[in-house]
């Protein structure tokens, strides 16, 4: 039994991992080596791996690896106690772990079940729910891609690479029935207090280390904390229940979570763990801070870029 282990510790087998790739391509591989993915042996809210496939066929779809994707909180345990100063407990993090891996299990699930791939995500070949023995998700391994340095910014061609991909989501959760449906778990209400706690301390913090490099944060408080203490959970509460206009949004795009193929084309966007209902417009501005060019941010030919995308995606009049 420790031979077939997949990775120590976990109840993942590596019999188990031939049996979900046989699943999709008819064929079973050997497994090879299997190796944390980067420097780091795990990301903020999951232990990550690469799993070295190896095939007795020569077939081009066939891939060469996998990813395999776990749980596993102590990575961003450790950096909002850093942040926020305080220390989380085991309890909350559990929770987080369980909500997080919940919302992007079922993200992909939704999008697998299309027949035609909607978005450019990675390929899942086995998707285990928190309530599993062993939570998992294990996806395409996107080896040949490259991320861009945050400090240099995405060039133009990739801000409206990425604009592409954010319309054809929101048309996507239009269209979706289960998209439009899309609510965060349950037990997200009970984060929620903690969330608005542990922002208001980072916040703070940030003040104190950088008073006027960052003093744009005195505004953002004086709008939110010291106006209404759980103004976050009126708003998500908001886009949830509809009172608010709202979209599927990915929740987590920053230059780490896009891959490119090469300088102007995305080969998949990944880390959909905090997915939620929210404004159409947020992410476009998220999106354009990281773009050094910001004159042209608002440029005739941007603002008009959405609407063929969406027409299209929707087959509809704009």
């Amino acid at each position: 039994m420790c031979d077939d282990l997949l990775i120590p510790g976990f109840l993942l087998t590596k019999s188990w991992l031939q049996d979900r790739i046989e699943e999709r391509h008819a064929v079973r591989p050997n497994i090879g080596k299997v190796t944390p993915l980067g420097k780091d042996a795990t990301g903020y809210m999951s232990l990550i791996r690469r799993v070295q496939l190896e095939w007795s066929c020569n077939r081009s779809e066939l891939p060469n690896s996998v990813i395999v994707k776990i749980p596993f909180t102590a990575a961003v345990h450790d950096a909002l106690d850093k942040s926020s100063g305080t220390s989380s407990s085991q309890e909350d993090m559990n929770l987080l772990q369980k909500v997080f891996h919940s919302v992007e299990s079922r993200f992909y699930r939704i999008v697998e079940e299309e027949k035609q791939k909607p978005l450019l995500v990675p390929t899942i070949y086995a998707n285990e729910d928190s309530d599993a023995d062993q939570p998992v998700i294990v996806m395409q391994d996107y080896q040949s891609c490259y991320v861009v340095d945050l400090v240099q910014g995405f060039s133009e061609k990739q801000l409206f690479a990425i604009v592409d991909q954010i319309v054809k989501l929101q048309a996507f959760a239009m269209k979706n029935k289960k998209c439009v449906a899309f609510q965060q778990p349950p037990e997200m209400n009970q984060l929620m207090s903690t969330f608005t706690a542990q922002c208001k301390l980072i916040c703070l913090n940030l003040m104190g280390s950088e008073p006027v490099r960052l003093s744009c944060i005195k505004i953002f408080m004086a709008n939110t904390f010291d106006r209404d203490s759980d103004w976050m959970t009126k708003m998500v509460n908001e886009y949830e229940s509809g009172e608010r206009p709202s979209v599927l949004t990915h929740g987590d795009l920053w230059a780490a979570n896009i891959l490119w193929w090469d300088n102007s084309s995305i080969g998949g966007m990944v880390d959909w763990q905090a997915a939620h209902r929210g404004s159409p417009v947020i992410v476009l501005y998220t999106v354009a801070a990281k773009y050094l060019a910001r004159p042209r941010f608002w440029s005739t030919e941007f603002l008009a870029f959405p609407s063929p995308i969406m027409k299209a995606s929707l087959g509809i009049l704009l």
